[in-house]
């Protein structure tokens, strides 16, 4: 005979120990993202980023679990450059190798993986290097639990004149997607918003963004019911914009280490970035159910 009160206490327990449950498996595989991080050697252009960085990730450690986090980082997680008589210099390939060294060793200490998109010249001066070290591709897809991660990589003059991808590229995103029922899309020059576009303005009026007339548009476009949100780095200043009614979001980690933690469940990603002075944001990713 088990009284009403005692049954009160087990229902109260179940409830209790599931909700634990949701939230331990929502936690069990995240990610935390990332992008512009510029990390230099000692006489590297940004060797005064790289510390903040390396404290950075020892002090949010000791808040997490090695094995439950995933690091992304989206474009320019080295700088490669250096002064050299006022002037800003590229690294060689030897250069190239040491700054991705050192980014692999310090991020590999604190993530149980490290996935990297590439940015500019800075993280592939050499092409055939920043694969082979990093593991990854300009292009390429991640299964992230119900979520596919996909991330493209434009060549460097295309926020000026040139297409962001080859033919066989932009055939090859579009298969991408097209087989993805939930995608979160990454590329590390920005697509353009109003917004992107404002902040990208640069010397000689050019527009840190990728053209609005680029095939890629129409891509984007085409699948805009697959993608939850769109990340995107380059330009060093955090924001939220827009796409085709897809969230648009930026983080990079120069110059006020920018970054959000991306989780999930059974129904959404949930998107969380601290700010200072304000705690935690949290931001559902188009909230819509998750189809599987």
């Amino acid at each position: 005979y088990i009284s009403r009160r005692g049954i009160v206490k087990v229902l109260l327990a179940i409830i209790s120990s599931w909700a634990v449950f949701k939230i331990f498996k929502r936690q069990k595989n995240s990610l935390l993202y990332m992008s512009d991080i510029h990390l230099s050697l000692p006489q590297g252009r940004y060797a005064d980023k790289t510390k903040p960085f390396q404290d950075f990730l020892h002090s949010w450690e000791r808040q997490k679990s090695k094995e439950d986090w995933i690091l992304f980082v989206n474009g320019d997680y080295i700088d490669c450059a250096f002064w050299q008589k006022g002037k800003v210099v590229g690294g060689d390939e030897a250069y190239q190798m040491s700054e991705t060294n050192l980014f692999l060793q310090t991020a590999q200490r604190y993530f149980r993986q490290v996935l990297v998109n590439f940015g500019t010249a800075h993280d592939f001066g050499n092409l055939e290097t920043a694969e082979e070290m990093t593991g990854s591709k300009r292009m390429g897809k991640f299964k992230w639990e119900k979520v596919d991660l996909v991330w493209f990589t434009v060549v460097p003059s295309s926020f000026g004149s040139s297409p962001a991808l080859s033919k066989q590229e932009y055939e090859k995103l579009d298969n991408l997607l097209a087989s993805s029922s939930n995608v979160i899309l990454m590329t590390h020059i920005p697509l353009r918003t109003k917004d992107s576009f404002e902040y990208g303005k640069w010397s000689n009026d050019l527009n840190l963004t990728i053209p609005g007339s680029d095939s890629i548009y129409s891509i984007v476009r085409k699948h805009r019911h697959r993608i939850l949100g769109i990340f995107q780095g380059h330009i060093h200043r955090q924001y939220e914009t827009e796409l085709f009614d897809v969230p648009v979001f930026c983080f990079p980690f120069i110059p006020e280490e920018s970054y959000c933690e991306l989780t999930q469940d059974n129904r959404y990603v949930y998107l969380h970035h601290p700010a200072k002075n304000k705690g935690t944001d949290r931001l559902k990713l188009k909230g819509k159910d998750i189809r599987t």
